[in-house]
């Protein structure tokens, strides 16, 4: 079932942390599916360890190793999908873990629809001391609070002509949004196959060109919720009010001057459509987080 796949993993200067990913490429490669390694930039020696191991295990014809400047997870993403080949991609994060025996075992990739969305947990924290909640996806509310393309297993041919912007922060919100857009047919498998490791805290607030990329993020889903056409702006509201959270911590003075500007640059009509979705997509957010997620008419 595997050779149906191909996983798309950006990684950076991780050449002391590679065993467990070479760990996850032997058995995915055991298994017939395509592996993308996209090195962003790395400055520690990952990309010849990278090769190295693939002469030694040959695996030449299952795993591609791409190596770029350091321009972003966006990018990465991007440059890896112009080398799958298979039906499936899923796009990975390198510090992250995954149960692929439970992939193999649970997720059917034969799905007709355009992308399958799996659960996952999230883990808060360092490794050896830190905390671990299962979070369920059942809907594109659930899907929009909790974000997360990395568990989700998407037709190739559905992707095509959509790609990640060439953000350090927010990119794959934005995707998410664009991909929402696009109004796709969507699986949900309740299986658990991924662990998001969320103990990056700080990078956005800490560094300036990710503390920019956080306001231009907020920045695409203002101008693509002004435009009357875009299907399912309740939930892009939702992960634009994530973006936005993300935004004021980090720079919100340059987050209000522009949003602002991007806000009423062309009128007063579409600004008030923007301000309308986002009571919408807050009181969806709030009815989600205390567990009534019933939809009523007068609200969606």
């Amino acid at each position: 079932m595997l050779k149906k796949l191909s996983v798309i993993i950006p990684i950076r200067n991780m050449a002391n942390e590679l065993n467990r990913i070479f760990d996850e490429i032997n058995y995915l490669a055991s298994k017939g599916a395509q592996i993308i390694i996209v090195d962003d930039g790395s400055e520690d020696g990952t990309f010849n360890l990278l090769q190295q191991f693939s002469i030694e295990n040959g695996l030449n014809n299952r795993l591609k190793i791409i190596s770029q400047g350091h321009l972003g997870p966006g990018a990465a993403r991007n440059a890896g999908f112009l080398t799958a080949i298979n039906d499936i991609v899923v796009f990975w994060d390198s510090d992250d873990v995954r149960d692929l025996k439970i992939l193999e075992e649970t997720i059917n990739l034969e799905f007709p629809e355009d992308m399958l969305v799996s659960n996952f947990t999230l883990r808060h924290g360092n490794l050896s001391q830190s905390e671990t909640k299962k979070l369920e996806t059942k809907n594109l509310l659930d899907l929009s609070v909790n974000g997360g393309m990395w568990r989700i297993f998407f037709k190739r041919n559905f992707l095509i002509n959509l790609k990640f912007p060439d953000l350090f922060c927010g990119e794959d919100l934005v995707f998410l949004a664009n991909l929402l857009n696009r109004n796709p047919k969507v699986a949900w498998s309740e299986s658990i196959i991924y662990q998001y490791n969320n103990s990056r805290e700080g990078q956005t607030s800490a560094n300036i060109v990710y503390r920019a990329d956080s306001v231009q993020a907020c920045l695409s889903l203002i101008n693509l919720l002004k435009n009357p056409n875009t299907k399912n702006s309740k939930y892009i509201g939702v992960i634009l009010l994530k973006l936005l959270n993300t935004a004021i911590k980090s720079d919100w003075k340059g987050l209000l001057n522009s949003a602002t500007r991007a806000l009423f640059e062309e009128g007063i009509i579409r600004s008030f459509r923007v301000i309308r979705i986002l009571n919408r997509s807050i009181l969806a957010f709030c009815l989600h987080k205390t567990g009534l997620r019933r939809e009523v008419s007068w609200f969606t």
